[in-house]
């Protein structure tokens, strides 16, 4: 009766651990509209924004967005994107292409308890810290 045991507590370890390798993107879907920075090293860390920009996370994890900072001379920049969680939270990974370039971006990100989007560069450039804060403007789960 001592194989049992032992083939419980596998079953248990394998299965906690296939859990944390799972997408989390549930709560990702959706349109998001930019509505604020922060940026700890400036003089104002906070910065309300109206009218920013638009991203759109599709259930087929696909993206759209008009992120302006991208260089990029087309109107819309389309890509993909996965979630997973990482031992301190979430991690968004997009991948953007837009003419010749390929971009890769990742943030840690989460939902607030206001239920803002709120993303930070995995890797900041920010000595203080710095986030942005995205407002669902759609609950849309289609997937075009």
């Amino acid at each position: 009766m001592k194989p049992l045991p032992i083939l419980l507590v596998l079953i248990l370890v394998s299965s906690c651990h296939n859990q944390d390798e799972q997408p989390i993107n549930d709560s990702i879907f959706g349109v998001w509209q930019l509505v604020g920075r922060y940026d700890g090293g400036s003089v104002q860390p906070y910065q309300a924004l109206e009218n920013g920009y638009i991203i759109t996370f599709k259930t087929d994890s696909t993206l759209t967005t008009e992120e302006p900072i991208l260089g990029c001379s087309v109107d819309q920049v389309d890509g993909s994107f996965q979630t997973r969680k990482v031992e301190k939270g979430a991690e968004l990974t997009m991948q953007l292409s837009c003419e010749d370039k390929e971009l890769r971006l990742v943030f840690h990100y989460g939902i607030d308890a206001e239920g803002y989007l709120v993303t930070s560069p995995k890797e900041s450039s920010c000595d203080e810290g710095c986030y942005t804060k995205f407002k669902r403007i759609s609950t849309s789960r289609a997937s075009d």
